[in-house]
């Protein structure tokens, strides 16, 4: 028994070392609102621009501050978003 235990404590040490911290800047967005990538890609289609908010996980970013960043909008499609006046 203590043997699980110690192998419990061990996984369980290892994952919190592991866990990713996450920063944030500029003001708080709420996620009121947001469309997915499939639903952007619907709605853009024909127009050069669109005011609206996605909600899509992040594959890429830039090191330096406000630079930019890649997004997945699923179905094997990636969006870059660059940054302006940050």
């Amino acid at each position: 028994m203590k043997l699980y235990t110690f192998f419990f404590a061990l996984i369980l040490s290892a994952s919190t070392v592991n866990a990713q911290k996450m920063e944030s800047f500029g003001a708080k967005i709420k996620a009121d609102g947001a469309v997915d990538g499939a639903t952007f890609l619907k709605q853009i289609d024909g127009k050069d621009s669109l005011a609206i908010k996605i909600s899509a996980p992040i594959v890429d970013v830039c090191q330096k501050k406000g630079c930019w960043m890649n997004v997945d909008l699923g179905d094997g499609k990636q969006m870059m978003v660059r940054f302006k006046d940050y």
